[in-house]
């Protein structure tokens, strides 16, 4: 595998140097059933002093999020420099002295041709990997050069205020529990002279979960899931149109919460 930069722009701004490069890789046909993971090491001529990365895992304390997961992202600060990717699950760390910034694809080359997500030339162009130079080495300093580079890139959103159902019943979610949990907050805060929500959000619990036992056999508990994808189980027999018609008559949007192993 071959790596170099395609494109590196360079910006000067009051706050900090910007560096961006995209790296684009090219992978041999016959090695394209490989799947490929984006690495992207940084390899400095230099002993790095005084820099910060992701804390030990070990000194983590997750209760829903695995530990791997919520450290990703995070950038490294060394010497008055920040480093990291555009991407927003990106792995960074330091290990024996050398930055590594990398991310998967999830794909391999063959998939990421099919879904046109490769070059002409057969290559594949990653995200921005981001190097910036503030003002000062203290890391204050450096962080506010980061969250300024990260406020010229960001997509601006607007607000959203609306109730989620997770915080209180989680899985154990009815029919009955989402009608008296959506029709108490509006009645508290039509009470109390605040605009309707912008969406009531049932979380997880309405999902047809079906395990597996020891050799990977579907047990059909504790709910049958007949089409292999998202279903409602035996708890929602009408699905969820009552609680998406309490919300629109609280002049609210409905909202659900899904991913891919089902309501998570």
């Amino acid at each position: 595998m071959q790596s170099g930069p395609s494109n590196i722009p360079f910006s000067q701004k009051t706050a900090s140097h910007i560096c961006e490069v995209m790296w684009t890789f090219h992978l041999p046909k016959k090695m394209w059933p490989s799947t490929i993971s984006m690495s992207i090491p940084l390899h400095c001529q230099m002993t790095w002093r005084g820099y910060s990365t992701i804390p030990p895992l070990d000194d983590i304390s997750s209760m829903w999020i695995g530990k791997y997961e919520l450290v990703l992202g995070q950038p490294i600060y060394a010497n008055g420099m920040f480093f990291g990717s555009e991407f927003p699950a990106s792995d960074t760390d330091v290990k024996d002295n050398q930055m590594q910034i990398r991310y998967y694809s999830g794909k391999d080359f063959k998939q990421l041709k099919k879904d046109g997500q490769l070059n002409k030339d057969g290559s594949f162009t990653t995200w921005n990997s981001v190097m910036g130079a503030a003002e000062g080495t203290d890391q204050d300093v450096v962080q506010t050069a980061l969250f300024s580079y990260i406020d010229d890139i960001a997509t601006k959103t607007e607000f959203r205020k609306q109730y989620n159902s997770w915080y209180d019943n989680m899985m154990d979610i009815t029919d009955e529990s989402i009608a008296d949990s959506f029709y108490g907050t509006e009645k508290e805060l039509s009470k109390n002279g605040v605009k309707p929500l912008d969406s009531y959000v049932v979380d997880d619990g309405w999902n047809a979960y079906e395990t597996v036992d020891e050799n990977g056999n579907e047990t059909g508990s504790p709910y049958k899931n007949k089409t292999g994808f998202w279903e409602f189980n035996n708890k929602f027999p009408n699905e969820l149109y009552p609680a998406s018609d309490m919300a629109q008559k609280f002049d609210s949007t409905f909202g659900l919460w899904l991913g891919p192993q089902g309501g998570i």
